[in-house]
Parts: C-alpha cells; sequence; structure tokens
C-alpha cells in the first residue's frame, strides 16, 4: 500500500495545471506493473495492481484526479478552487470513505523545493507521447534512478506546491518508479481537450453508498 499511496501522491493535488492554452481536458495514463524482487509479498501485490491506471481531468478553477490500483483500491480527488471545496473518495476492501474540505484541508501542506537530496539530469533523447513533444531526464536521489520523459508543452504554474518533487522541469508523460520490491511504469496512453459533464465530474458532494469520515 505504501507504493499505491507513494504513486498517488505524485499527481494528486494539481489545482495549478495550465495545458498551454488549453482551458480544460482528460489525460489517462497506463500504469505497468510487476514484480523486481521474488519476495512473496512483491508477487503478490504485483498481480493485484494489473490492469492499473491514472486519470486526470482539469478545466478552469477544476481538477481532478482518479487513481485505479488493480483490485486494491480507486482513489479520487476533486478540488474546486473557485468554491474553495474538495473532497477524497475512496472504494477498498475496506469499504467505501469519503472525506470533504477546504482546498487546503485536501491538500495538505507544501512541500518544500530542494536540490540537495536529488540530481536530475537531461539527455539530448527525444520523443513524442500523444502529440507532446516529450525529452529524457533521470533523477538520482540517495543512490536510486528513476526515468522520466517530460514535456515543457503542458505547463505547471507555481509547480512547488502540490506534487511531490516541484523540481521537475516539466511535466511527465511517462516514468518509471521502483518502491518495495515493485516496478510501475506510468505512460501516458488518451488525451482529450474537452469535457462533458463537467459539473458531475468534479462534484464535491459524497456518492451514494459512501460513509462521510469526520475531521
Amino acid at each position: 500500500m505504501k507504493t499505491t499511496q507513494h504513486l498517488f501522491f505524485i499527481f494528486l493535488f494539481i489545482p495549478f495545471l495550465n495545458f498551454s492554452q488549453l482551458q480544460e481536458g482528460f489525460l489517462q495514463f497506463h500504469i505497468d506493473v510487476t514484480a523486481v524482487d521474488t519476495s512473496l509479498n512483491a508477487r503478490q501485490t504485483a498481480s493485484m495492481m494489473k490492469n492499473s491506471k491514472m486519470e486526470i481531468y482539469f478545466a478552469k478553477d477544476l481538477s481532478r484526479v482518479d487513481f485505479e490500483m488493480g483490485k486494491i483500491t480507486h482513489s479520487s480527488i476533486r478540488i474546486n478552487r473557485k468554491l474553495d471545496k474538495g473532497i477524497t473518495i475512496t472504494k477498498s476492501i475496506y469499504g467505501n470513505y469519503a472525506n470533504q474540505g477546504s482546498v487546503d484541508e485536501i491538500s495538505g501542506s507544501q512541500p518544500e523545493t530542494s536540490t540537495t537530496d536529488f540530481e536530475i539530469t537531461p539527455f539530448n533523447e527525444y520523443k513524442n507521447i500523444l502529440g507532446f513533444k516529450c525529452r529524457k531526464y533521470v533523477m538520482e536521489e540517495n543512490g536510486s534512478y528513476a526515468t522520466y520523459w517530460l514535456t515543457d508543452e503542458i505547463i505547471l504554474e507555481d509547480m512547488g506546491q502540490h506534487i511531490i518533487n516541484p523540481n521537475l522541469p516539466g511535466f511527465p508523460l511517462e516514468f518509471v518508479s521502483i518502491s518495495n520490491g515493485i516496478r510501475m511504469s506510468f505512460k501516458a496512453s488518451n488525451f482529450k481537450n474537452e469535457l462533458d459533464n463537467k459539473t458531475e465530474i468534479f462534484s464535491t458532494e459524497p456518492p451514494e453508498g459512501y460513509t462521510q469520515m469526520k475531521r
């Protein structure tokens, strides 16, 4: 579950997302999950996390990120900055729960920008993902390495406020993370520049059948 939570927070809060000159849209990531060690726990976790995906929805003052981790959990966070409201929704084997609050309450504390613990190296390697030009970067942190394909055609404003690593020099459309013996490969697989039924998509009301958590 730590792997799931860590990766969810990479994209959990994107309220200052500016897709170039686009006003709204949808971005879907396919997630390939494999075990990189032979432990029973890693192999079982990888099996349960098959068919995982992440979806990002955005519009003016609105954002939503859905994270479906195979058979383990489905999480959704929705932010309405104009109304200063947000909600997290979680569906798992432990039950269905919803948690409402202000934008600050939902988004939590701001991560600090730092370059002391990691180094990001650009390479002269490029490829096209969903029509966006991406450049290869490798981040080294405490002896661990991660590869990112970043585009500067999707701009994150105030990057330090709502993503784990605010020093990434672009928006990641493909990246790999390894944690607790699990390798997760994210790659953008679908993009749309308009949304239908934004009222329903960005609703901050608890769905029927969900238990509302008290603060």
